[in-house]
């Protein structure tokens, strides 16, 4: 059992990066020698009691065999393209997932989609490598879903990202999300934009979306999305900075814990204002026109603003900004 034990110390070690591959042979070989010294020494079949209980603690070893094998393999960088077909009559739901990599999706006047995975694999050579990323990364298509999940893969928990080029011309419903890694999406349209990453940030511009959610951990929010009436913001321990353009109107939610709300609004002078802002320790400024007065609060336990514009009724577009954040500034102003 103590052999087991060092052994997973010795794989630790490598995983992490603190010894070689070649170390970490070397380890094993003087441990497995050791091993079957001491069993000479005292005897492998004085008691079978034993033998059967360290068979039956095999199985739970946190390193099976193929991952042993795994391991003492050197770690190669390989690129998979794959271009697919969309059928232009559906509209897409993209569902992406990765880990200890990022995802950045974009458009282009192509008519075909293309998908470039990343990943970094554990294999004797290069070749053997780029044989296994380009059997084992497989991204679905099928009508209207196009998918692909990051959790599946065992050969490529090291790290694993992926870029999508999709027809500008087309309308998806985009869920995206990423652990390790950030999120970045630029010229799309969506129906829906969900997105959510852990130890990651995210990055949207020039993005129309009819409804948007984007969530970090341990992350900041960049949105620079158009024409939503509907936009939900949450970050923790990161900031949140909008630019808002002048077709958007609707609702705004906006959280931080431990970090800054910042809204830059464009054309601000057409536009009416409902703002509900509160945050805790930390100062609140708005400078907006069609705002009776600007206001700034100083940094305080707790700060609570509610400003609306005069005469909503006779603007088309009001904008409802709701923003709340612990440990940090809100900040509205007009866009210069």
């Amino acid at each position: 059992m103590q052999g087991n034990n060092e052994r997973i110390v010795i794989l630790e070690m490598l995983k992490e990066g603190k010894i070689t591959a070649a170390e970490a042979e070397s380890l094993l070989s003087t441990l497995i020698g050791h091993n079957v010294s001491e069993e000479d020494d005292y005897g492998c079949d004085e008691d079978n009691d034993d033998d059967e209980e360290e068979d039956d603690n095999e199985d739970d070893d946190d390193y099976e065999d193929d991952d042993i094998g795994l391991l003492m393999h050197i770690l190669y960088e390989s690129e998979h393209e794959k271009i697919f077909e969309l059928d232009s009559t559906l509209q897409y739901r993209i569902d992406l997932i990765c880990t200890n990599g990022g995802i950045t999706i974009s458009t282009g006047d192509q008519l075909q989609a293309k998908a470039l995975l990343k990943a970094k694999v554990r294999a004797e050579n290069a070749e053997v490598a780029r044989e296994t990323a380009l059997d084992k990364l497989i991204l679905h298509v099928e009508p209207g879903h196009l998918f692909f999940d990051a959790s599946e893969y065992k050969h490529f928990n090291e790290s694993l990202s992926i870029d999508l080029i999709l027809p500008r011309e087309m309308v998806y419903n985009i869920h995206a999300r990423s652990v390790n890694g950030g999120v970045a999406l630029a010229a799309a349209e969506c129906n829906v934009l969900e997105v959510k990453t852990v130890n990651g940030g995210i990055r949207v511009v020039d993005v129309k979306a009819e409804t948007a959610k984007l969530d970090s951990t341990n992350g900041g929010i960049r949105s620079e999305i158009v024409g939503s009436e509907n936009i939900r913001c949450s970050s923790t321990n990161g900031t949140v900075a909008m630019l808002m353009n002048p077709m958007d109107k609707g609702v705004c939610e906006l959280k931080t814990v431990n970090g800054t709300i910042s809204v830059r609004i464009k054309d601000a002078i057409n536009a009416a204002y409902d703002l509900d802002l509160r945050n805790s320790i930390g100062s609140i400024k708005v400078d907006l026109p069609n705002i009776k007065q600007s206001s700034h609060f100083s940094a305080g336990k707790r700060n609570e603003v509610k400003l609306i514009s005069p005469n909503n009724d006779d603007h088309s577009r009001v904008i409802r900004i709701v923003a709340s954040a612990i440990n940090g500034n809100i900040t509205i102003q007009e866009q210069d």
